[in-house]
């Protein structure tokens, strides 16, 4: 039988096996099931010109061109921006959704060249012409001004260039012609050739090397350095002499070898190609630092202090512009190289962007850097800030980033280096998936800052942004803190050290604290009579809140104030908790001198707001607080008064502030210790504990770097509960936090793609993190499936002898009856009546050997799922019952006599045919039938082993030919199936199923020729093999196509969710709608669009619109909620109206909505009459009588409706509607007033 073609066997593989592998960038295929379209590896180089001069004249004797990396090009000399830039202005720094991004020729994550029109490529080709006739004499005038510039020449002498330029060409090409043929056999030769050939590429691409070629430098050199070359040169010839002879001898002697080797290498052709060296995708960066000063004597910025050794070797890597990480714990100063590359790109006059997870930070960040850099090289752009959006320094949030890189903004272009502040934020369930979307479309020529805490798997976050740039990137790591720490136990009004300094857990400290609790329950037990206060006497954490009152707060404050370790953090992790301990303290920790700073300090802030607003209840309560050195801070404060609390702390007028774990992250200023109090948080779907990456951040606060020797960390435990100790263990000394990818799906994401055209989603989704680890094995699979196809095509074709060959049925169905058996073998398992049916004495069929329909009978149980069978073994082949049949067809032809010992056969059970018989364990998914006839066995039969199995066989036995003869009598005419089932009392549905399957499948491989075949294993396993081949290729083929991305199936429903909206068309093309879709990037874009096109704004007033507005931008869940005014309700009801119909249109295709809902559920209805009201000109102090909604989130709320009506604004420009655009205009103008939109602290 002939072997197919694979490609024809695999027709639904679009993947050529000869083909080279596909480079970047990406080639657009029409094809959904188009495999290995991208490559993580693209080659990414540029070609500069070396000079070598003589060491005693300093003339240039010669040069060469050279391929090195695209390490050092910036945005200054960047050749890869084709797009002329915009003129200064708003879409100078926010872009447009009518620009297309800027795209990186080299090392970028995608390209458009490759998908132009052939018109625009005739245009360049007309131009690259153009180029190349320029004149010669401008060429040697840059040539002229270039050497003389760098001090080489003095004057060049004028010379007809294109004589010089044609004889040195005609010599060039026979000096390289000779050299070829010389060196062409030898190995050295083969290299330089390929020297040779890659120089020639390159000499083609640039202008400016014909015109070097049309030199004769040598009329520079003197006569004795000509002497000294010719010698050179001669000496050289001969080596090439002898090189050739030698390489001849070799040749004649492999010659003679014979055509044995010439088969082997034939065999091995894969491997002709030497190994190429593995590309180091992250370098982790643990050299010396002692020539730091040597290699870089001026730095771009000196720094007051003398910097640690990863600051050293992190600075020296962005002298050489290379991409790094940074991962060092809280307050070890990884921001000072965040500050040397900004100092950098100021040097190099470029820009730099730097953007973190937080506004809180970034206004710090701001305020820090106008300090250092100067105000004028410092900007801020926010969702509602926009300060000197032209200077150098840029700070900018995450989604303002993703948003200038989505729509081309001319601010990327000047762009030289990009620090990404604690990118350990890729973990955010929400917000993690716009870092991974920056990372992965920043232009490659940007220079990565990443500035990490420690994590557990930095290496691999590293190589995943590597290969995405195509850049290496060096990691530059630390395990020290600056200040160590020391972890205590708070408990009955002492402190336990658990955890000294060097991170090692303190028994002792510990058994004393347990010792102490002992004491304290046996107290209670007499005062109490026998009856424990605790209610369980464990010793775990409470899971609940920690339910401490007034005096266990003051005690607690009081210790740490006679320990001197204020200023303390307090961290809960509930905004109520900060809100209701402050009131238990009774102390007051400022001086008169103090006071009157707060005070003036605190009056002077407040100027900024309406006198109304100064009166509200927290800025009141703030201000008592303060004035006795105690402060809140949480999500729910208003703006300014935790501006107010940050500054003052800062200035260490505040000694307790109560926080939450977003003042860890958000505000960089520490403290002498840190308190939890408690250790479970709610993450927005549940109650859980605090991940030793969490506790390390909150408690790396503790410990000020220069000020003290230690920093303590306490764990404030309740009067009566300890953690235990492997809870204490595994919270402050377990692993660091892994990240992992939060990449999910977005219908803006989807459309912007969808838009711009220069990369498919499919390709976003393989450059992010969830995919990192299935797109690097794509080499080696693409290498594997090369190697099939060679061994598929060296297979030995299957001749069968009967020319009708079986092979293909016969090895079909051997598998299907192996499944059906692996099936019935697990209902066996979980059978409750598997003992009693596989008890000694039942008779039931297996297959064994590969031949099916065998009888036998249980002995006993041998071992797990085991069983020790004695069965009768079917003649060669393989048919037992043929063997009985004939012997019945014998029988009747036979005499009289004959009948008579036929009858004493049958009475006496000795002499039946010749059968062997044979004892072997088996496995049940060998069983194929189970009757429901028992044998009653012998004793030797139940106590026989197989190795005493020939003694047994050897004797007469009576009772082993009775039991044989049952068995025997039962396989000639064996009993129905469904009567046996029917005994069995296995309740499953399947199971009778998989009976008749398995017996169907039985006879039919019974009828098949194959078993009469001598050839039949050699068969078997060839096609075994062939089908092996087969079904791995089409595995692989799948696993390098965009069929087995994950996500793949949610974008193929949410793309027919868009076509239903009439977003995109049935081409992918982006519509009107998709357009307008795409200025929605403050809210869920789907419901703000259908809104906008449902023509439902025209029909509301403008505090309508705003209140509906907010319906889209708030999250949080209001308990009491008062009646809506009827006007809201009517607004309301459309609201669910339109977002039902979208529910049902993803319901319809199944779309997973990313683990948050519905639209109807992510609608929020809390905010509409707070909304509507401020739009009325209510004041603020009003709107806390309408609502319980804490006054931080009113304000952060309404902040986000005016970003809101922003992007509504531009999508009204985009359609033309004036109305909606003036609306939009109008509604800012309500809004936006008094407290909500004060300016900021550190914006003065």
């Amino acid at each position: 039988m002939e072997l197919p073609d694979l490609d024809e066997v695999l027709n639904s593989t679009l993947l050529s096996l000869d083909s080279p592998t596909p480079l970047f960038p990406i080639k657009r295929s029409s094809d959904s099931y188009s495999m290995g379209q991208v490559d993580l590896f693209p080659e990414e180089s540029i070609s500069e010109i070396k000079f070598q001069f003589d060491l005693k004249t300093g003339m240039p004797t010669s040069f060469s061109e050279v391929s090195v990396s695209n390490l050092h090009q910036n945005s200054i000399n960047s050749t890869s921006f084709q797009r002329k830039a915009f003129r200064r202005g708003t879409k100078f720094h926010r872009g447009s959704t009518q620009n297309q991004p800027f795209h990186i020729t080299t090392g970028s994550t995608y390209n458009l060249s490759e998908q132009k029109n052939e018109e625009e490529k005739e245009k360049e080709k007309e131009k690259e012409k153009e180029k190349e006739k320029q004149s010669i004499e401008d060429q040697t005038k840059y040539i002229k001004s270039l050497l003389t510039g760098v001090g080489l020449l003095n004057e060049i002498p004028n010379f007809d260039s294109s004589k010089y330029k044609q004889e040195q060409e005609q010599e060039q090409e026979q000096e390289q012609e000779k050299k070829i043929i010389s060196k062409e056999e030898t190995k050295e030769g083969q290299e330089k050739k390929q020297e040779i050939e890659s120089q020639s590429k390159e000499e083609e691409q640039s202008g400016y090397l014909d015109i070097l070629k049309s030199f004769d430098l040598n009329e520079f050199e003197n006569g004795e350095e000509k002497k000294e070359k010719e010698q050179e040169q001669e000496q050289e010839q001969e080596q090439e002499e002898t090189n050739n002879e030698e390489h001849q001898k070799e040749k004649e002697q492999t010659n003679s070898k014979g055509n044995e080797e010439k088969n082997k290498i034939a065999t091995t052709n894969l491997k002709k190609k030497p190994p190429q060296k593995a590309k180091k995708w992250v370098k982790i960066d643990n050299s010396s630092v002692k020539d730091f000063y040597h290699l870089i004597p001026n730095l771009a910025l000196k720094f007051p202090f003398e910097l640690d050794n990863f600051q050293k070797r992190a600075v020296l890597h962005l002298e050489k512009g290379h991409n790094v990480f940074v991962a060092a714990h809280t307050s070890a100063g990884k921001t000072v190289v965040g500050e040397y590359a900004i100092a950098l790109a100021l040097k190099n006059c470029t820009r730099c962007i730097y953007t973190s997870p937080l506004k809180a930070l970034s206004n710090q960040k701001y305020v820090e850097f106008r300090k250092k850099f100067g105000n004028k090289n410092v900007g801020i752009i926010t969702g509602d800030v926009s300060i000197q959006s032209d200077a150098n320094i840029l700070i900018v949030t995450t989604e303002i980033l993703r948003s200038m890189i989505y729509k081309g903004a001319d601010l990327i272009k000047e762009i030289e280096f990009i620090i990404f502040d604690e990118i350990h934020y890729l973990n955010d369930q929400d917000r993690g998936v716009v870092w991974e979307e920056c990372l992965v479309l920043v232009p490659s020529h940007i220079k990565l800052i990443m500035l990490s805490a420690t994590v557990e798997n930095y290496l691999e976050v590293s190589e995943w942004i590597a290969r995405v740039k195509d850049k290496t990137v060096y990691v530059v790591r630390t395990l020290k803190r600056p200040v160590p720490l020391e972890h205590h136990l708070y408990f009955n009004d002492e402190m336990f050290k658990v955890v000294d300094r060097d991170r090692h857990f303190l028994d002792k400290e510990y058994s004393k604290a347990t010792q102490l609790k002992r004491e304290k329950e046996q107290d209670s037990k007499n005062k109490y009579g026998g009856r424990g206060r605790g209610r369980g006497g464990g010793r775990g954490f409470n899971k609940r809140n920690f339910s401490k009152g007034k005096g266990y707060w003051n005690r607690l404050i009081k210790k740490l104030s006679s320990l001197n370790l204020l200023p303390v953090i307090i961290f809960s992790f509930s905004k109520k908790k900060c809100e209701q301990i402050p009131k238990y303290l009774g102390q007051d920790f400022t001086t008169k001198y103090q006071k009157n700073k707060i005070k003036t300090f605190f009056n002077k802030s407040l100027e900024r707001i309406p006198l109304v607003d100064r009166d509200l209840p927290q800025i009141n309560k703030t201000r008592m607080l303060l004035m006795r050195g105690i402060a809140v801070h949480h999500s729910g404060m208003l703006p300014i008064v935790k501006e107010i609390t940050e500054m003052c702390f800062s200035k260490g007028y505040v000694k307790i502030l109560f926080a939450t774990e977003t003042f860890a992250i958000g505000v960089n200023v520490p403290a002498r210790s840190v308190v939890f109090n408690g250790y479970r948080k709610f993450d927005g779907f549940q109650m859980r504990d605090l991940t030793p990456g969490e506790y390390t951040q909150s408690s790396g606060r503790s410990g000020r770097r220069g000020l003290d020797s230690v920093g303590t960390v306490i764990i404030a435990c309740d009067d009566d509960r300890l953690p235990w100790a492997n809870e204490l263990n595994h919270l402050i000394l377990g692993k660091e936090t892994s990240l992992s990818s939060k990449f999910k799906l977005t219908y803006l994401m989807t459309l912007n793609l969808i838009r711009i055209e220069e990369l498919k989603v499919e390709d976003m989704i393989k450059r992010s993190f969830s995919e990192f680890y299935g797109q690097i094995q794509i080499p080696t699979k693409r290498k594997r499936l090369i190697e099939l196809k060679f061994n598929y095509q060296n297979l030995k074709e299957i001749r069968c002898i009967y020319g009708q060959p079986d092979i293909e049925d016969f090895y079909y169905l051997n598998n299907q009856i192996s499944d059906i058996s692996e099936k019935i073998e697990s209902v066996f398992l979980n059978s409750q009546f598997l003992l009693k049916l596989l008890s000694p004495g039942r008779v039931l069929s297996i297959s064994y050997k590969g031949i099916h329909g065998i009888f036998g009978v249980v002995l006993k149980k041998n071992g797990k799922n085991q069983y020790l069978v004695l069965i009768i073994k079917p003649n060669q082949n393989g048919d037992l019952e043929e063997e009985v049949v004939s012997e019945k067809k014998n029988s009747s032809n036979k005499n009289n006599s004959n009948k008579k010992k036929n009858n004493k056969k049958k009475n006496n059970s000795k002499n039946i045919p010749d059968i062997e018989i044979e004892i072997i364990t088996i496995a049940i998914s060998q069983v194929s039938m189970i009757s429901d006839l028992k044998i009653n066995l012998p004793k030797q039969l139940k106590n026989v082993k197989k190795q005493n199995f020939k003694k047994l066989n050897t004797s007469n036995s009576k009772d082993l030919n009775l039991v044989v003869n049952q068995i025997y009598k039962y396989s000639i005419n064996p009993k129905k199936k469904s009567a046996q089932i029917k005994k069995l009392n296995i309740d499953d549905l399947d199971f009778e199923d998989y009976y008749y399957d398995r017996d169907h499948y039985v006879k039919e491989f019974e009828k098949l020729k194959c078993h009469n075949c001598p050839k039949k294993d050699e068969h078997y396993y060839l096609y075994k093999e062939r089908d092996q081949i087969i079904s791995e290729v089409e595995e692989l083929t799948f696993d390098i196509s965009d069929e087995s991305l994950k996500l793949k199936p949610n974008l193929e429903k949410m793309l027919l969710v868009l076509k239903e909206l009439n977003y995109i068309n049935e081409d992918n093309i982006i519509q009107l709608k998709g357009r307008v879709a795409c200025e929605i990037i403050s809210a869920r874009g789907l419901m703000a669009t259908e809104l906008i096109f449902k023509n439902v704004f025209p029909k509301m007033s403008i505090e309508e619109i705003l209140s509906a507005l907010s319906c889209l931008i708030f999250e949080e869940k209001v308990r009491d909620m008062n009646e809506l005014p009827n006007n809201l309700v009517v607004v309301k009801n459309k609201l669910l109206e339109i977002a039902n119909e979208i529910d049902d249109i993803q319901a319809k295709y199944e779309v997973d909505n990313n683990e948050k809902g519905s639209v109807t559920d992510s609608l929020k209805f809390g905010m509409m009459e707070v909304v509507y009201e401020w739009a009325k000109g209510t004041q603020f102090i009003d709107l806390m009588e309408i609502t319980d909604v804490l006054e931080g989130s009113i304000v952060r709320c309404i902040m986000r409706i005016n970003e809101l009506c922003k992007n509504v604004k531009n999508a009204a420009r985009v359609i033309g509607n004036l109305e909606l655009y003036h609306k939009m205009e109008e509604g800012m103008k309500l809004i936006k007033r008094d407290i909500v939109f004060a300016g900021s602290l550190y914006y003065d």
